[in-house]
């Protein structure tokens, strides 16, 4: 349907391939806190202004938002 996600089925389905442990990167762990940090603190991951930002940190941004926004409701609605 119109509800499906690709990358929620992806990690829906993980379990039976691989163990979580494995598929963890340690530099996506890094950009989710720096993001997180980033966020939480009101100031900019890298030194600048939006401009100045590496172009790969704004697209990371981007998923990373919509990835945080989807958690988000999906724990609302589970209550």
């Amino acid at each position: 349907g119109s509800s499906f996600n690709i990358a929620e089925s992806v990690i829906a389905q993980l379990p039976f391939f691989t163990c979580g442990n494995i598929m963890l990167d340690q530099d996506a762990q890094k950009d989710i806190s720096r993001y997180i940090y980033s966020k939480d603190f009101g100031i900019s991951p890298y030194g600048g202004s939006y401009g100045q930002q590496p172009q790969r940190w704004i697209e990371k941004t981007f998923l990373l938002k919509n990835l945080m926004q989807r958690q988000e409701n999906k724990a609302k609605q589970n209550g």
